[in-house]
């Protein structure tokens, strides 16, 4: 252990197991702690340990921090390179290497020690003349200024003396965003893609912009960050918008632009290689009353623009002024309008679970007017984002009289009373409100009965087949057999298949028109024709098991949860912000036709009895029954107010809830991927009006490139690629969509 970095003082020696021990005095000191752990000296080792812990005398610390490997090199008798210690500076993009040169002969030797990062950047160090049998340590320091997969090389004259891979997650990736113009040591502005994690202690950018820029259609919203820096603190900062203007004068009222603080979660455990510990941006905080600035620390601002369908289109400018750091700031705000609208109902299908029970208790709702009513300001989000949750209707189910009168034999015809007045003035109030394009239709099932695969009475069957029937009918009549389907099966295990089968069977046989959904764990024809929509965990695709679906008839959407995780795209706190986003353009390149993930407001400590809820402010990491850790930020896609957790604070609660960075991602691309339908339907409809060789262009734009997304687990985490893509397609859209026919076509 070290309290420099460079004096090391040795705690502890152990072969194997767990052990705790006491850290040595001197070797804490100042804020940063070193440790250094190493394999026996007899040959190679390995580390093989799950978690380093420590325990602090006082108040409890959250602390961050970063670990590296290296192979050391075994002595030769030549002049040797090692490291001996890799770590990070003062803000994350910088680091500093401590490296030991030895030179075993009786000669004294020159050596230049230099860094080789992924075969390109280099960084040298002073040259050193090291005497015979003599040992020389020096420090170089260098930047890692993008994420991902590196690879150092320690190396002089040219050839490598030592090699270390090193994994930087996106949270300290420092080659995005610009400096905004006018900055000065009061406080700096930047800004960056929304796509991005900005760390609390990401150095500036170097590049610099002379405005902050959003592009977006009509009818849809776009998210972009506006970085608050100081060196030191200040308390309440107020940011104003002005109204945006074009050179025809139309203008776009301030409100056009919404603006949230993000905020950021502690994550004392990583979900996997992607993440670390440490403060992690996602929670899209609103904002009331000033800012405050903590120095030394970026405060990311969430601006989000909303364009109503009717505007037009052109070029907005604006400016956001921020007022009491130091002295007021303008910067101007750019807004470009693309000349075409997305529509108020997207084509892709995008569903999430609303879990009734912890929006209730989070929001203090008790009487059943508040409980709607909270429930209704969820709703309300999720259309904003384009999502649309599983349950519609929860407090208006179908009401069913399981006790029927009955005449005849025991083989006689049953008449089951179904009331649907509430489940059908909801569903149309919900609908018209809320224009969700497909809902879970939550089946009733007899008192003591839980699944249709458990065996029934002859009377229970009769009423299932009344009941059913009239549900199936009234479906019809309705019109909403299209996007009302029966989750039927979550997950189910291969022995679990024949019950499955089974209560696909009855339901075929007493609902026919009901749409069916499974979520197996990869596509395969077990259930051929019994099911409508496949839906699968997304790194199980399989295209030949897929086209069968699709020859079928059959409906193919996919799903994220806790899994799969790295290398492929999540829904984790701590994995890039743009995964979700990316996720959307890897489904429309593999043809599927909708997206799930399973729960955006479990908000429950699932390893407790009953459930209850937790505060995932402090707690982000789901832990499940048998105490496996689901990832960081699963099953909670919203947050609700902080207020959830005030004992003080009496509800019901006004303030509702509180998107997520991840929950912004998945709403963009929901909106990309209209813009590739909206192409291609204006390439069937008028693409024989381009010249060939711009047709074919077209056409390739409806291609995702391959800089965007290679394949499921070989994509970018940098939004460049994607946001260059998608202005062309929205560039062709706008072209194609002024063409007028000849007027004999």
């Amino acid at each position: 252990a070290s309290a420099d970095g460079e004096t090391f003082l040795p705690v502890a020696e152990h072969a194997a197991d767990g052990k705790s021990y006491r850290l040595p005095e001197g070797s804490l000191g100042g804020s940063t702690l070193f440790l250094r752990l190493r394999a026996g000296q007899e040959g190679p080792g390995s580390f093989q340990f799950s978690r380093l812990s420590a325990t602090f005398d006082g108040a409890p610390l959250e602390a961050r921090g970063r670990s590296f490997y290296a192979a050391e090199t075994p002595e030769t008798d030549r002049v040797t390179l090692s490291f001996q210690q890799l770590s990070g500076g003062t803000s994350t993009d910088h680091y500093r290497l401590i490296g030991r040169v030895y030179n075993p002969t009786a000669a004294a030797s020159t050596v230049k020690p230099e860094l080789v990062i992924n075969d390109r950047a280099v960084f040298r160090g002073e040259t050193l003349t090291v005497g015979p049998q003599e040992q020389r340590f020096f420090p170089l320091d260098f930047a890692l200024p993008e994420s991902g997969d590196l690879t150092l090389n320690l190396q002089a004259d040219g050839a490598v003396a030592q090699r270390v891979y090193v994994f930087i997650p996106s949270l300290y990736d420092a080659s995005y965003g610009a400096l905004l113009p006018g900055n000065d040591d009061n406080l700096t502005l930047w800004t960056a893609d929304a796509g991005w994690r900005v760390g609390r202690h990401r150095s500036l950018p170097a590049a610099e912009a002379p405005a902050v820029k959003v592009a977006l259609a009509k009818n849809e919203a776009e998210s972009v960050q506006l970085v608050l820096a100081s060196e030191y603190d200040q308390s309440d900062v107020q940011i104003d918008l002005s109204a945006l203007e074009n050179d025809a004068g139309g203008q776009l009222p301030a409100d056009t632009v919404e603006i949230r603080m993000v905020d950021y979660l502690f994550l004392p455990v990583a979900t996997d290689r992607q993440g670390t510990i440490d403060f992690w941006p996602d929670v899209l905080a609103p904002l009331s009353g000033g800012i405050t600035l903590r120095g030394g620390e970026n405060q990311p601002v969430w601006q989000t623009v909303r364009i109503p369908a009717e505007t037009a289109a052109g070029l907005y400018r604006g400016t956001v002024t921020i007022r009491g750091a130091g002295t007021d700031r303008t910067v101007p705000l750019e807004v470009e309008v693309f000349d075409f609208a997305l529509p108020d109902t997207l084509h892709c299908p995008a569903m999430t679970s609303l879990q009734k029970r912890y929006i209730e208790e989070c929001q203090k709702a008790e009487t059943p007017a508040d409980k709607q009513a909270a429930y209704d300001q969820y709703m309300q989000l999720m259309k904003e984002y384009h999502l649309s949750p599983y349950e519609i209707t929860p407090y208006a189910p179908i009401e069913v009289d399981w006790q029927p009168e009955t005449t005849g034999g025991p083989t006689a015809a049953v008449d089951v009373p179904v009331d649907f007045s509430r489940f059908d003035a909801e569903v149309e109030r919900v609908l018209r409100q809320y224009r969700f394009n497909r809902f879970v239709l939550e089946l009733p099932t007899p008192p003591g009965i839980d699944r249709l695969n458990e065996p029934l009475t002859p009377f229970q069957e009769r009423m299932i087949a009344d009941v059913y029937g009239k549900i199936n009918r009234h479906i019809v009549e309705k019109n909403w057999q299209e996007i009302a389907f029966v989750y039927v099966w979550d997950e189910p295990h291969p022995s679990a298949f024949p019950e499955v089968d089974a209560c696909l069977q009855r339901l075929r046989r007493y609902a026919p028109d009901l749409k069916l959904l499974v979520t197996p764990f990869w596509i395969q024809r077990r259930w051929e024709p019994n099911l409508d929509i496949w839906c699968f965990l997304s790194h199980h695709y399989v295209e030949w098991a897929a086209q069968r679906c699709r020859d079928n008839g059959e409906e193919l959407w996919w799903y994220v949860c806790t899994g799969p995780r790295e290398p492929y795209a999540g829904l984790f706190i701590d994995h890039p912000a743009l995964e979700l986003r990316t996720w959307l353009w890897q489904t429309w390149a593999n043809r599927i036709d909708g997206v799930l993930i399973w729960s955006s407001t479990f908000w429950c400590d699932a390893n407790a009895p009953g459930y209850p809820a937790r505060d995932i402010y402090r707690q982000p990491l789901v832990i499940n029954e048998s105490g496996g850790e689901f990832g960081n930020g699963d099953g909670s896609l919203l947050y609700p107010p902080r207020a959830a957790y005030d004992p003080s604070v009496r509800g019901p609660l006004p303030d509702g809830p509180v998107p997520s960075q991840r929950l912004a991602m998945w709403r963009d691309g929901l909106e990309d991927y209209e813009y590739f339908v909206r192409l291609r339907e204006l390439l069937a409809d008028r693409g024989s009006m381009l010249p060939p060789a711009e047709r074919r262009d077209c056409e390739e734009l409806l291609t995702v490139p391959e800089a965007v997304s290679y394949d499921l687990f070989a994509f970018s985490r940098n939004p460049a690629a994607l946001q260059a893509h998608r202005l062309k397609l929205a560039r062709a859209i706008e072209k194609l969509s002024k063409m007028n026919f000849p007027e004999n076509h």
